[in-house]
Protein backbone atom coordinates (compact mmCIF):
# COMPACT_ATOMS: atom_id res chain seq x y z
CA UNK A 1 0.00 0.00 0.00
CA UNK A 2 1.09 3.39 -0.65
CA UNK A 3 1.58 5.84 2.26
CA UNK A 4 1.46 9.50 1.46
CA UNK A 5 4.65 11.30 1.86
CA UNK A 6 4.23 15.13 1.59
CA UNK A 7 7.12 16.55 -0.24
CA UNK A 8 7.20 20.47 -1.09
CA UNK A 9 9.10 22.11 -3.77
CA UNK A 10 9.91 24.69 -0.51
CA UNK A 11 5.15 19.62 0.26
CA UNK A 12 3.38 16.48 1.10
CA UNK A 13 1.77 14.73 -2.67
CA UNK A 14 3.02 17.62 -0.44
CA UNK A 15 2.12 18.37 -2.53
CA UNK A 16 2.47 19.35 0.63
CA UNK A 17 3.88 19.44 -3.07
CA UNK A 18 5.59 22.63 -4.49
CA UNK A 19 7.23 25.62 -2.78
CA UNK A 20 5.32 29.17 -3.78
CA UNK A 21 7.81 31.32 -5.26
CA UNK A 22 7.44 35.09 -5.26
CA UNK A 23 5.73 37.21 -7.87
CA UNK A 24 8.10 37.54 -10.55
CA UNK A 25 7.74 38.99 -14.48
CA UNK A 26 8.78 38.64 -18.19
CA UNK A 27 8.85 35.06 -19.84
CA UNK A 28 12.66 34.51 -18.88
CA UNK A 29 12.06 35.41 -15.07
CA UNK A 30 13.26 32.43 -13.46
CA UNK A 31 10.57 33.12 -10.47
CA UNK A 32 7.76 33.52 -12.58
CA UNK A 33 9.09 29.74 -14.33
CA UNK A 34 9.17 28.08 -11.02
CA UNK A 35 5.69 29.64 -10.27
CA UNK A 36 4.69 28.03 -13.11
CA UNK A 37 6.56 24.81 -12.84
CA UNK A 38 4.95 24.38 -9.34
CA UNK A 39 0.81 24.93 -11.02
CA UNK A 40 1.75 21.97 -13.13
CA UNK A 41 2.91 19.54 -10.49
CA UNK A 42 0.19 20.78 -8.06
CA UNK A 43 -2.27 19.92 -10.65
CA UNK A 44 -0.60 16.38 -11.06
CA UNK A 45 1.39 17.18 -14.50
CA UNK A 46 4.74 17.02 -13.33
CA UNK A 47 5.80 16.65 -16.78
CA UNK A 48 5.20 19.59 -17.69
CA UNK A 49 6.81 21.10 -14.91
CA UNK A 50 10.31 19.96 -16.26
CA UNK A 51 10.37 22.69 -19.30
CA UNK A 52 10.01 25.50 -16.94
CA UNK A 53 11.63 24.18 -14.05
CA UNK A 54 14.89 23.62 -16.15
CA UNK A 55 15.35 27.21 -17.78
CA UNK A 56 14.64 28.72 -14.16
CA UNK A 57 17.55 27.23 -12.92
CA UNK A 58 19.75 27.83 -16.16
CA UNK A 59 18.78 31.89 -15.61
CA UNK A 60 18.59 31.79 -11.89
CA UNK A 61 22.08 30.14 -12.22
CA UNK A 62 24.22 32.61 -14.01
CA UNK A 63 26.72 34.61 -11.40
CA UNK A 64 25.60 35.18 -7.95
CA UNK A 65 22.46 33.88 -8.66
CA UNK A 66 23.21 30.13 -7.64
CA UNK A 67 24.23 31.30 -4.34
CA UNK A 68 20.91 32.83 -3.68
CA UNK A 69 18.00 30.79 -1.29
CA UNK A 70 15.57 30.94 -4.65
CA UNK A 71 18.79 28.87 -6.75
CA UNK A 72 18.61 25.96 -3.46
CA UNK A 73 14.34 26.25 -3.93
CA UNK A 74 14.37 25.63 -7.67
CA UNK A 75 16.54 22.76 -7.28
CA UNK A 76 14.37 20.84 -4.62
CA UNK A 77 11.59 21.50 -6.74
CA UNK A 78 13.60 19.74 -9.46
CA UNK A 79 14.08 16.96 -7.22
CA UNK A 80 10.50 16.67 -6.31
CA UNK A 81 9.41 16.82 -9.93
CA UNK A 82 12.20 14.41 -11.06
CA UNK A 83 10.95 11.78 -7.58
CA UNK A 84 6.94 12.07 -8.89
CA UNK A 85 7.98 10.69 -12.05
CA UNK A 86 9.66 7.98 -10.58
CA UNK A 87 13.01 9.50 -11.91
CA UNK A 88 15.16 8.61 -8.21
CA UNK A 89 18.10 8.70 -9.69
CA UNK A 90 17.55 12.25 -11.04
CA UNK A 91 16.04 13.64 -7.82
CA UNK A 92 18.74 12.29 -5.72
CA UNK A 93 21.42 14.96 -7.03
CA UNK A 94 18.91 17.60 -7.08
CA UNK A 95 18.19 17.46 -3.43
CA UNK A 96 22.05 17.15 -2.24
CA UNK A 97 22.61 20.18 -4.27
CA UNK A 98 19.90 21.97 -2.70
CA UNK A 99 20.93 21.46 0.39
CA UNK A 100 24.70 22.62 -0.40
CA UNK A 101 22.99 26.49 -1.17
CA UNK A 102 21.03 26.28 1.64
CA UNK A 103 23.93 25.59 4.09
CA UNK A 104 25.54 28.64 2.82
CA UNK A 105 22.54 30.47 1.82
CA UNK A 106 19.86 30.04 4.84
CA UNK A 107 21.52 28.42 7.27
CA UNK A 108 20.86 24.88 8.62
CA UNK A 109 18.13 26.38 10.80
CA UNK A 110 16.03 27.64 8.52
CA UNK A 111 12.88 26.56 7.87
CA UNK A 112 13.79 25.91 4.12
CA UNK A 113 16.69 23.65 5.25
CA UNK A 114 13.92 21.52 7.01
CA UNK A 115 11.94 21.42 3.81
CA UNK A 116 14.24 20.77 1.64
CA UNK A 117 16.27 17.70 4.35
CA UNK A 118 12.65 16.28 4.41
CA UNK A 119 12.15 15.70 0.62
CA UNK A 120 15.63 14.12 0.76
CA UNK A 121 14.07 11.67 3.50
CA UNK A 122 10.77 10.81 1.95
CA UNK A 123 13.24 10.35 -1.63
CA UNK A 124 15.27 7.41 0.81
CA UNK A 125 12.20 5.84 1.81
CA UNK A 126 10.69 5.50 -1.52
CA UNK A 127 14.17 4.27 -2.48
CA UNK A 128 13.51 1.40 0.28
CA UNK A 129 16.32 3.02 2.60
CA UNK A 130 14.05 4.02 5.74
CA UNK A 131 16.31 3.82 8.26
CA UNK A 132 18.43 6.45 6.19
CA UNK A 133 15.78 8.64 5.81
CA UNK A 134 15.06 8.46 10.30
CA UNK A 135 17.76 10.73 10.91
CA UNK A 136 17.36 13.28 8.75
CA UNK A 137 13.06 13.46 9.65
CA UNK A 138 13.95 13.64 13.46
CA UNK A 139 16.42 16.72 12.53
CA UNK A 140 13.65 18.33 10.27
CA UNK A 141 10.91 17.57 13.01
CA UNK A 142 13.35 18.98 15.40
CA UNK A 143 14.37 22.41 13.71
CA UNK A 144 10.61 22.73 13.13
CA UNK A 145 10.31 22.79 16.81
CA UNK A 146 12.64 25.68 17.28
CA UNK A 147 11.63 27.39 14.07
CA UNK A 148 8.44 27.31 13.28
CA UNK A 149 6.36 25.67 16.34
CA UNK A 150 4.17 22.48 16.85
CA UNK A 151 0.88 24.41 15.66
CA UNK A 152 2.68 25.51 12.09
CA UNK A 153 1.54 23.62 8.65
CA UNK A 154 4.98 22.77 7.88
CA UNK A 155 5.89 21.38 11.50
CA UNK A 156 2.58 18.87 10.92
CA UNK A 157 3.53 17.87 7.48
CA UNK A 158 6.89 16.71 8.96
CA UNK A 159 5.88 14.89 11.60
CA UNK A 160 2.81 12.72 9.18
CA UNK A 161 6.22 11.72 7.24
CA UNK A 162 8.22 10.62 10.22
CA UNK A 163 5.00 9.54 11.39
CA UNK A 164 4.95 7.73 7.97
CA UNK A 165 8.36 6.59 8.17
CA UNK A 166 7.60 4.50 11.68
CA UNK A 167 4.99 3.05 10.17
CA UNK A 168 7.41 1.49 7.78
CA UNK A 169 9.63 0.51 10.07
CA UNK A 170 6.86 -1.38 11.83
CA UNK A 171 6.34 0.82 14.28
CA UNK A 172 2.34 1.62 14.37
CA UNK A 173 2.25 2.44 17.89
CA UNK A 174 4.64 4.81 17.54
CA UNK A 175 3.15 6.30 14.69
CA UNK A 176 -0.69 6.81 15.47
CA UNK A 177 0.14 9.25 18.43
CA UNK A 178 2.12 10.98 15.36
CA UNK A 179 0.17 11.12 13.09
CA UNK A 180 -3.23 11.79 15.44
CA UNK A 181 -1.17 15.00 16.24
CA UNK A 182 -0.63 16.01 12.69
CA UNK A 183 -4.21 15.35 11.58
CA UNK A 184 -5.05 17.54 14.73
CA UNK A 185 -2.68 20.64 13.15
CA UNK A 186 -4.05 19.95 10.09
CA UNK A 187 -7.35 20.89 11.03
CA UNK A 188 -6.93 23.81 12.69
CA UNK A 189 -3.97 25.49 10.04
CA UNK A 190 -5.59 24.27 6.80
CA UNK A 191 -8.79 22.88 7.55
CA UNK A 192 -10.48 19.52 7.07
CA UNK A 193 -11.02 19.90 3.43
CA UNK A 194 -7.54 20.39 2.13
CA UNK A 195 -6.32 17.97 0.04
CA UNK A 196 -3.14 17.48 2.44
CA UNK A 197 -5.82 17.01 5.27
CA UNK A 198 -6.75 13.81 3.18
CA UNK A 199 -3.32 12.74 2.90
CA UNK A 200 -3.15 12.40 6.57
CA UNK A 201 -5.99 10.62 6.68
CA UNK A 202 -5.41 7.85 4.41
CA UNK A 203 -2.06 7.40 6.34
CA UNK A 204 -4.43 7.45 9.81
CA UNK A 205 -6.29 4.33 7.58
CA UNK A 206 -3.05 2.75 6.85
CA UNK A 207 -1.89 3.07 10.27
CA UNK A 208 -5.65 1.19 11.73
CA UNK A 209 -4.95 -1.51 9.28
CA UNK A 210 -1.69 -1.84 10.52
CA UNK A 211 -3.13 -2.54 13.58
CA UNK A 212 -5.74 -4.43 12.39
CA UNK A 213 -9.28 -2.07 13.35
CA UNK A 214 -10.32 -2.36 9.57
CA UNK A 215 -13.47 -0.79 10.41
CA UNK A 216 -11.64 2.26 11.93
CA UNK A 217 -9.68 2.37 8.59
CA UNK A 218 -12.05 2.17 5.95
CA UNK A 219 -13.96 5.77 8.06
CA UNK A 220 -10.38 7.27 7.33
CA UNK A 221 -10.02 6.28 3.73
CA UNK A 222 -14.07 6.93 2.48
CA UNK A 223 -13.46 9.96 4.66
CA UNK A 224 -10.00 11.01 2.06
CA UNK A 225 -12.07 10.07 -0.65
CA UNK A 226 -14.73 12.42 -0.28
CA UNK A 227 -11.92 15.01 0.24
CA UNK A 228 -9.70 14.37 -2.80
CA UNK A 229 -12.80 14.07 -5.10
CA UNK A 230 -13.68 17.35 -4.24
CA UNK A 231 -10.37 19.15 -4.14
CA UNK A 232 -8.34 17.24 -6.76
CA UNK A 233 -10.66 15.25 -8.72
CA UNK A 234 -10.62 11.64 -9.73
CA UNK A 235 -7.74 12.45 -12.66
CA UNK A 236 -5.57 13.16 -9.78
CA UNK A 237 -2.64 11.05 -8.59
CA UNK A 238 -3.30 11.59 -5.03
CA UNK A 239 -6.91 10.78 -5.02
CA UNK A 240 -5.24 7.56 -6.87
CA UNK A 241 -2.90 7.09 -3.88
CA UNK A 242 -6.41 6.55 -1.76
CA UNK A 243 -8.27 4.57 -4.35
CA UNK A 244 -5.60 1.73 -4.74
CA UNK A 245 -4.93 1.61 -0.80
CA UNK A 246 -8.83 1.60 -0.56
CA UNK A 247 -8.46 -1.48 -2.70
CA UNK A 248 -6.09 -2.98 -0.29
CA UNK A 249 -8.43 -2.40 2.54
CA UNK A 250 -11.04 -4.59 0.57
CA UNK A 251 -9.21 -7.15 -0.22
CA UNK A 252 -8.27 -7.68 3.17
CA UNK A 253 -11.86 -7.73 4.18
CA UNK A 254 -12.93 -10.23 1.69
CA UNK A 255 -14.65 -8.03 -1.00
CA UNK A 256 -12.66 -9.07 -4.02
CA UNK A 257 -14.70 -7.35 -6.41
CA UNK A 258 -15.14 -3.96 -4.93
CA UNK A 259 -10.66 -4.42 -4.69
CA UNK A 260 -10.77 -5.07 -8.10
CA UNK A 261 -12.87 -2.32 -9.81
CA UNK A 262 -10.66 0.11 -7.27
CA UNK A 263 -7.83 -1.10 -7.84
CA UNK A 264 -8.97 -0.65 -11.88
CA UNK A 265 -9.71 2.70 -11.13
CA UNK A 266 -6.18 3.94 -9.55
CA UNK A 267 -4.19 2.10 -12.58
CA UNK A 268 -6.01 4.49 -15.05
CA UNK A 269 -5.02 7.49 -13.14
CA UNK A 270 -1.48 6.46 -12.45
CA UNK A 271 -1.54 4.91 -16.51
CA UNK A 272 -2.13 8.29 -17.76
CA UNK A 273 -0.65 11.16 -15.56
CA UNK A 274 2.21 9.03 -14.56
CA UNK A 275 2.73 6.61 -17.38
CA UNK A 276 3.41 3.36 -17.53
CA UNK A 277 7.14 2.51 -16.09
CA UNK A 278 5.94 4.83 -13.01
CA UNK A 279 6.21 2.85 -9.56
CA UNK A 280 3.11 3.46 -9.05
CA UNK A 281 1.74 2.32 -12.03
CA UNK A 282 3.51 -0.91 -12.08
CA UNK A 283 2.40 -1.33 -8.24
CA UNK A 284 -1.43 -0.99 -8.95
CA UNK A 285 -0.87 -3.47 -11.83
CA UNK A 286 0.88 -5.95 -10.03
CA UNK A 287 -2.00 -5.64 -7.34
CA UNK A 288 -4.68 -6.34 -10.27
CA UNK A 289 -3.00 -9.36 -11.60
CA UNK A 290 -2.29 -10.94 -7.77
CA UNK A 291 -5.58 -10.39 -7.00
CA UNK A 292 -7.39 -12.17 -10.08
CA UNK A 293 -5.54 -14.98 -9.41
CA UNK A 294 -6.31 -15.37 -6.35
CA UNK A 295 -10.02 -15.06 -7.53
CA UNK A 296 -9.71 -17.50 -9.83
CA UNK A 297 -7.94 -20.24 -7.46
CA UNK A 298 -10.02 -19.31 -4.57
Amino acid sequence: MATAIESHPSTSKAPSTAVVLPQGTGANDPVRLGRMAVRFYQKGQPAKALPPLKKALALQGRGAGARQPHFGILLNNLGVVHRELGHAELALPCFLQALEVDREAVGEGSPQYATHLNNLAGLHQEMGQPRQALPLLEQVVAIDRQTVGENHPQFATHLNNLAVLRLQLGQAAESLPMMMQALEVGRRTLGPAHPRFASRLNNLALIYTFLSRPREALAQFDQALRISRKTLGQTHPEYAIVVINRAALSRKMKRNQEALRLAGQAHRVFLNALGREHPHTRSAWTFIRSLKQAMRTA
